[in-house]
């Protein structure tokens, strides 16, 4: 048997950059310094976002109270049975606002779909055609935007109803995947796929 000396492994060890946030000050922590000071370049005015939203009545109302949570504090969960007591990588959230010196209104712009036509589209057999055509609903409600919206959306969200069925939850899955970013609100359209919805 032949004996091979233990391999000799130079590691280098780099320290955290310091991150820069709201008037100059520095932090390694990216939560700390959102948490203590805000954003880099922090605006004395708060910028407001103006959202847009499609999905179903019930999927709307459950992002409208996303945003209500997360407008306000909100704090770490108390641990769990096989949790530590002290989980020092986690923070608690001061709100977004004071995070990101953004505002967000719970009164947004809605385009609500029907859940009974969006579930037929998901029970096509042939996965890629009931992606394609659910994808169009979509589409065509953001279409729509463009006519019925009085200016210019800053961000555009849109909801999945959640099935029971495992095919349409793959499906789902890959509609979650196909998404178009915010601007296509605006008239600038960016989609991208990941590798699941490419097997379609």
């Amino acid at each position: 048997m032949t004996a091979f000396p233990e391999p000799s492994l130079q590691v280098l060890h780099f320290n955290e950059p310091s991150l820069e946030f709201a008037f100059g000050q520095n932090t390694a922590h990216p939560k700390d310094g959102l948490f203590l000071y805000g954003p880099h370049l922090k605006s004395k005015k708060s910028r407001e976002v103006r959202l847009g939203v499609i999905g179903t009545p019930q999927g709307i109302e459950f992002f409208r109270e996303w945003v209500k949570k997360i407008k306000g504090r909100v704090d770490v969960p108390p641990p769990g049975k096989a949790e530590k007591k002290d989980r020092l990588h986690l923070a608690n959230f001061p709100g977004f606002e004071e995070a990101f010196g953004i505002t967000l209104d719970v009164d947004f712009t809605a385009y609500p779909l029907d859940l009974k036509v969006i579930d037929h589209a998901t029970r096509i057999l042939n996965l890629h055609e009931a992606v394609s055509k659910v994808v169009k609903l979509y589409v065509d409600k953001r279409q729509s935007t463009k006519v019925t919206t009085s200016g210019r959306l800053t961000c555009g969200y849109w909801s999945f109803p959640k099935s029971s069925s495992n095919d349409a939850n793959r499906e789902q899955s890959a509609l979650a995947c196909r998404w178009r970013k915010a601007s296509s609100f605006g008239g600038r359209e960016a989609a991208q796929t990941c590798r699941f919805c490419a097997k379609f």
